[in-house]
């Protein structure tokens, strides 16, 4: 039962999780218009999206909306170390999520072939060309993405797991010897990396999206990414 609504998006669903993605599950593209019929969509034609008929009863509609998405991570970690060696030493900090998903709502876009928005390449490469040609992107059209464009659907849902290079910083200490001819007490130079790196599946700007103006953790509406910066310095001490 639907105890709220959240534009109908993310209802709050007792017993279940909080805040999850609620809407149809994409199964993949209709072949031909008679594929659609006898699935309980007859007002879409071959090269639209599938909607699972969820309930089987042979029409698709708001009773085969079902839970689409497990935003919560099943874990969260961090790692943070240093090692020396002889004069060198090195920091690193990792972060990341497993078992999360990212409910990347720029899908609706970068996998539309209306002529309004630029696809991925690999939306491109996947649509629906013809039967038998294509079961992941509906066809080009003026219409393409219309029924996954205005409502909650699977193709939003993404794996949101990732692991991230948060800093990682590098540094040189001159021997003392050095410091005496120069006659300084101190010289470290150092190079340090923030967000350089992340490896993830996650196709959008970046896996720790969260959009501000709701308390969804995982809601990625165009959040900005995380910065990468190189810093490059010099520690004195005379």
């Amino acid at each position: 039962k639907e105890v709220g609504t959240g534009g109908n998006w993310f209802p709050m669903i007792l017993g279940g999780a909080m805040s999850q993605l609620y809407g149809n599950r994409v199964t993949g593209i209709y072949q031909t218009d008679a594929e659609a019929a006898a699935n309980g969509e007859p007002q879409k034609k071959a090269g639209d999206y599938i909607f699972e008929d969820t309930n089987g009863d042979k029409v698709v509609d708001a009773k085969d909306k079902v839970v689409l998405s497990h935003l919560q991570p099943k874990f969260t970690f961090g790692f943070n170390n240093s090692f020396a060696y002889k004069n060198f030493d090195l920091s690193i900090l990792l972060v990341g999520s497993y078992g999360n998903d990212i409910v990347n709502e720029f899908r609706k876009y970068n996998i539309t072939m209306n002529g309004l928005w630029t696809p991925t390449r690999a939306a491109w490469e996947q649509r629906w060309k013809g039967p038998g040609q294509g079961n992941v992107i509906d066809k080009p059209s003026e219409n393409s993405g219309s029924y996954i464009r205005d409502y909650a659907n699977s193709m939003w849902v993404e794996n949101g797991s990732y692991l991230r290079v948060r800093d990682i910083t590098l540094g040189y200490t001159m021997p003392a010897g050095v410091l005496k001819a120069i006659r300084l007490s101190g010289l470290r130079i150092y190079a340090s990396a923030q967000n350089f790196l992340t490896i993830t599946k996650y196709t959008g700007y970046d896996p720790e999206a969260s959009w501000s103006a709701t308390s969804i953790n995982g809601w990625d509406r165009g959040v900005y990414p995380s910065a990468k910066s190189v810093t490059v310095g010099v520690k004195v001490n005379f």
